[in-house]
């Protein structure tokens, strides 16, 4: 076989072996499809491409998954994602990417509410204690 068709074939094997973690890590932490489509700043049906490894991913987009996701970047390489679904904040982090997919969209007034609100329960939460 020739070096380049090595080539080629390792790559297709990187891309799918990355492509299942981004999969299985998005769908442990809840975070649908076109959430993480709008985190990496790519459209859904190119999110669908990279998760079945018909894409690399760039270079960009492996950091920001890094920061997503909270894990070594080496850890999206792995054959296996446990590593990235055993992480002990995964939970919390999953809620954090939600809450940050619908902050973004909101107005500056509704931030505002927001931010009321979330005073608020920070008061009952500390009286509680």
């Amino acid at each position: 076989m020739a070096k380049s068709q090595e080539k080629r074939n390792e790559k297709a094997r990187t891309d799918t072996i990355v492509g299942k973690n981004i999969r299985n890590t998005r769908k442990a932490r809840k975070i649908s499809m076109t959430e993480m489509a709008h985190l990496l700043d790519v459209s859904p049906s190119h999110m669908g491409l990279l998760e079945r490894g018909e894409r690399g991913v760039t270079a960009v987009n492996l950091a920001r998954l890094k920061s997503i996701f909270d894990v070594p970047l080496d850890t999206l390489f792995g054959d296996s994602s446990t590593d990235i679904l055993t992480h002990p904040d995964s939970d919390a982090q999953a809620y954090r990417l939600k809450i940050n997919s619908i902050l973004s969209k909101l107005s500056v007034r509704n931030l505002e509410v927001v931010v009321c609100l979330v005073s608020e329960l920070s008061k009952d939460k500390n009286s509680e204690v």
